[in-house]
């Protein structure tokens, strides 16, 4: 189990340690790449400075990142082994490189206000569900014969 999970308040230990997460891990394929997390991030960034034009780019940045986009690494000494990020409630990319983690880093990021989530169909749903999340929508997976997607809200 790591011993700390941090926010990161260098984005790109991040998107690092996302991307080795989907080389590395059994499932990291499932991950959304480090590139489209940055693309999706940035464009929530532009919508959220957009609303704020007399807000300084500087402050506006560290507004959202504080509050709007949380990213968090749990680590092991300097070994990182789980991660996730918030975007405006919504849980994304959790990933671990330990086994038996998976709880705490939700757990964790409830604490920190994650509200809904999406995911594949198989094991996650059942997962998340003992964690508090409830299926509220499901569509078919875009790739044919893949598993369908499910949507989650929290419901405790």
């Amino acid at each position: 189990m790591p011993s700390i999970i941090m926010q990161c308040v260098d984005q790109t230990a991040f998107y690092y340690a996302l991307n080795h997460a989907r080389r590395t891990n059994k499932n990291g394929a499932a991950l959304t790449s480090a590139e489209a997390v940055t693309i999706e991030i940035a464009e929530a960034f532009r919508q959220f400075y957009a609303m704020r034009p007399n807000t300084p780019f500087d402050t506006a940045k560290a507004m959202f990142f504080k509050d709007h986009c949380k990213m968090y690494l749990a680590k092991d000494g300097k070994k990182v082994t789980g991660g996730f990020f918030i975007l405006d409630g919504e849980l994304r990319s959790v990933f671990t490189n330990q086994s038996g983690m998976g709880n705490w880093l939700v757990q964790w990021a409830v604490r920190e206000g994650a509200k809904r989530l999406d995911c594949f169909d198989g094991y996650l749903p059942n997962f998340y569900k003992r964690l508090g999340f409830t299926e509220v929508k499901r569509v078919e997976n875009w790739a044919h014969g893949g598993p369908d997607v499910v949507f989650m809200e929290l419901t405790q």
